[in-house]
């Protein structure tokens, strides 16, 4: 925010910020969006020819506030928009414009020619209109879309472990694909933080409302390992690690759960952690037992393999087909890793 004071009629005459001696760009005049007692708002285009001859549109808007008596104001914002975001600006402002023909309150289906074949649009229209393509309908459509969306994350999530063992790339993938995780979670929370010196992998909201807390921990790490002297499965360092780590996530959420709720709206009651660690694709049965038997011996904490995840987001994908196979498998995906249990 500049401190600079500016003259109303200067303004308005557009004598403000002239464009120095420049043969390839020029300012256009300048409009007046809105000329009140104490304020004003602008807009001035700057027309740029590149050098592969290419014109690009640029927009200043100014917002003028505190006018004296005398003219001048106090405050000036002022907000810069490159060529691509014009474009952006005028698509917006065309799809508002059409929507001008939509009552308030009704569900619409808006297509932009740009990227729709203006005929399909036209035909899509005249399908909703005359009743053959309805809502029902547009919810399936919707449902397919989804679909095939959530197949392409699997399949993504399926290469990424084949050669990337990176923890920052699952964090990315998790926080943008959260419906993996099944229908006891509703999305994910922006926030992370959950005290001065403790950042979680990521927060989920419950159906009811609360949060969970999940850790992530590579690809690779061991889950397990045998203790031959006992012929026992125990936990590995790795996942032992990542037990006492997300223990002391909760704990502390617990201690601090009420300045959570006040200060950022984070209502974490009795949350639980879930853990995201190593694969079990390959596991015989006694070994997927035993992480069952450890899993039920902790308090308030889960672990989950990568294996475990893919389990559950093909059981989701399941629900979008129009039967429900006898091997929950997606596309390309052969091996199901719970098929033996």
């Amino acid at each position: 925010m500049s401190t600079q004071r500016y003259d109303r009629q200067a303004i308005i005459e557009g004598s403000l910020e002239q464009l120095g001696d420049n043969p390839n760009a020029a300012w256009a005049d300048t409009a007046i969006l809105h000329d009140r007692p104490r304020t004003m708002a602008s807009v001035r285009a700057l027309h740029v020819k590149r050098s592969d001859g290419r014109r690009e549109l640029h927009l200043t808007l100014r917002k003028f506030d505190d006018c004296d008596e005398r003219g001048y104001f106090a405050k000036m914002i002022k907000l810069s928009l490159d060529n691509d975001g014009v474009e952006g600006l005028l698509s917006y402002l065309r799809a508002q414009s059409t929507l001008k023909q939509v009552s308030l309150g009704e569900r619409y289906l808006l297509a932009e020619g740009s990227v729709v074949p203006a005929e399909t649009a036209r035909a899509m229209a005249e399908l909703i209109s005359n009743g053959t393509l309805t809502v029902a309908e547009l919810d399936n459509i919707h449902a397919a879309a989804q679909h095939a969306a959530y197949r392409a994350a699997l399949a993504e999530l399926r290469a990424l472990l084949q050669d990337d063992d990176a923890e920052a790339t699952y964090q990315r993938w998790f926080e943008d694909h959260p419906w993996v995780f099944g229908t006891s979670y509703v999305g994910r929370e922006d926030a992370r933080k959950v005290g001065l010196h403790d950042q979680v992998d990521m927060i989920l909201r419950t159906a009811d409302g609360y949060l969970d807390i999940v850790e992530l921990k590579t690809p690779s790490a061991k889950v397990l390992v045998h203790d031959r002297g006992r012929d026992i499965w125990r936990w590995s360092a790795d996942a032992s690690g990542a037990i006492g780590q997300c223990a002391k996530y909760l704990r502390g959420v617990e201690e601090k759960r009420h300045l959570l709720q006040v200060e950022e709206g984070l209502p974490f009651i009795k949350p639980r952690g879930r853990i995201v660690i190593g694969r079990c694709e390959n596991w015989p049965n006694d070994k997927r037992e035993a992480l069952r038997t450890l899993n039920a011996a902790l308090h308030g904490m889960e672990i989950w393999t990568y294996d475990h995840v893919l389990a559950m987001g093909r059981q989701l994908v399941a629900c979008y087909e129009p039967t429900l196979p006898d091997n929950i498998t997606g596309e390309g995906d052969d091996d199901d890793p719970f098929a033996d249990v």
